[in-house]
């Protein structure tokens, strides 16, 4: 696989989409919050206050990436209170402004060398799913399918962060394997099983995302049937990712299927990517809410679509993952989509 760089062009491309940004914001400084970053509040704010003194901003108003909700992850902004209070207290004559909804729209319809990313990372996530579809056997562990999965990855140069990873006969569950974080064996799998997983792939700083479901031999009927559901929403989102639609509509075209045969998703049909935002396809008719036993939780709700509204243009990367599990990540290129990742969207078999 060829491996795509970045121009200086690029660069200059970037800076000039800040300086615009600031422009509209009417800011003059830019404080970029990432939520993986070392978070202790004292140094960093005593940091940004020294910063701002060099350049002369004691009195400015200054954008925060940050101070914004983040779907799906963070429904509250992600900024600590303390790190922005103690920056404040430090230069009461600073106004932060949150600008990450402007910063989104900037930057969702990527260049064509940040879309070379793309391609790149969403090939070697076909790597990283082949090599555990072929890890995947009776007798294999959940940790032996994650190990191919990341090595793969490792070895095509990406930084795959973690990886969602599940299995069995049948179940309701989502996120890392309880062996990521309980004191226990990882799970061996057996004949009839399931194994799902959600693999997160990065080059150059962009995305993808692959949603993989691999029977292991003869699953049970439901599976079957709920991946054939999965697969028609995920065709029915190829059909209304076209310039001229909404994210409403790209959505609502994914949910038809799943509200047709009264079945429902654990997360979300679809999401941006690079960066993230619009998020939506949520629950179902058929959700966790019409169960009996859901009257025992009080809390229980179906979170809206965010970015409805978004017109859908060439240039942006969605994650589709219609929940069975399958999908992968789509570009909408100029005369449509771009599925980069047929394999995994459909059910594998082991």
């Amino acid at each position: 696989m060829d491996v795509p760089t970045y121009s200086l062009a690029e660069r200059d491309r970037r800076w000039a989409l800040a300086r615009e940004l600031m422009a509209a914001e009417e800011v003059e400084a830019l404080v970029c919050y990432g939520e993986h970053e070392y978070v202790e509040a004292a140094p960093f704010a005593a940091g940004i206050a020294e910063v701002l003194r060099e350049h002369h901003l004691e009195h400015a108003a200054v954008g925060v990436l940050g101070l914004d909700i983040v779907a799906l992850w963070h429904l509250n902004p992600i900024t600590p209170y303390m790190l922005s209070r103690k920056v404040l207290d430090e230069l009461p004559g600073v106004t932060f402004k949150p600008v990450g909804r402007r910063f989104m729209l900037a930057t969702i319809c990527l260049s064509q060398e940040e879309q070379a990313a793309v391609r790149y990372s969403a090939a070697a996530g076909d790597h990283m799913a082949q090599a555990m579809l072929e890890a995947a056997a009776p007798g294999a562990s959940e940790a032996d399918v994650c190990a191919a999965g990341m090595a793969a990855g490792f070895r095509l140069g990406c930084q795959p962060p973690s990886m969602l990873i599940w299995s069995g006969p049948g179940f309701v569950a989502w996120g890392p394997p309880a062996w990521g974080y309980r004191p226990r064996p990882p799970r061996t799998l057996a004949e009839g099983d399931l194994l799902l997983a959600e693999v997160f792939n990065r080059f150059g700083m962009k995305e993808t995302q692959h949603q993989m479901a691999i029977a292991i031999g003869d699953v049970h009927p439901d599976i079957e049937a709920a991946a054939a559901i999965a697969r028609a929403s995920h065709d029915e989102g190829l059909k209304a990712a076209r310039a001229g639609n909404t994210f409403g509509d790209l959505v609502q075209a994914m949910t038809a299927p799943l509200t047709d045969a009264r079945s429902w998703n654990i997360h979300p049909l679809v999401q941006a990517l690079n960066p993230f935002g619009p998020v939506g396809g949520f629950g179902g008719p058929g959700g966790l809410d019409q169960l009996p036993e859901a009257r025992r939780c009080s809390r229980l709700f179906e979170p809206p679509t965010v970015g409805a509204e978004l017109p859908l243009a060439p240039g942006m990367s969605w994650a589709f993952e219609p929940r069975a599990v399958v999908g992968g990540t789509v570009i909408l290129g100029e005369d449509g989509p771009i599925e980069l990742n047929p394999l995994t969207a459909q059910l594998l078999r082991a």
